[in-house]
């Protein structure tokens, strides 16, 4: 008997960064999750953003605030789409290439989960 995995979303996957730009982790998704972002704006104005894959029922566009701070969660449905959302647009498409990933010595290609962005040309 053959078993077949289908594979989720690839999405970055970092914590309390000042800019997502930042970010050169992935991660898969498992079956039910998307990719997210949620930005946390401290009472002094201090953004820290945090990516990653999440429950897709938890995926609703909103907005709160606070006395201590206000937050912004997105979400989107393509691989490594969320690093813009919450206002955040990032570097315009034009400007850079492709997602590269950039191991060293891992066996097995599936398992590196660190990328860089490509230059327009490669």
């Amino acid at each position: 008997m053959q078993v077949k995995t289908i594979l989720g979303l690839t999405c970055f996957a970092c914590s309390g960064l000042h800019d997502p730009w930042y970010c050169d982790k992935v991660e898969q998704c498992s079956e039910g999750q998307t990719c997210g972002m949620t930005k946390v704006v401290t009472k002094s104005g201090e953004s820290n953003f945090y990516l990653g894959c999440v429950n897709s029922t938890d995926c609703q566009s909103r907005q709160r605030r606070s006395d201590i701070h206000s937050y912004c969660h997105s979400c989107c449905t393509t691989d490594v789409c969320n690093k813009n959302g919450c206002g955040h647009n990032g570097i315009p498409i034009n400007q850079v290439g492709p997602i590269c990933y950039q191991c060293t010595a891992i066996p097995n290609h599936t398992d590196c989960k660190t990328v860089t962005l490509c230059r327009a040309n490669e």
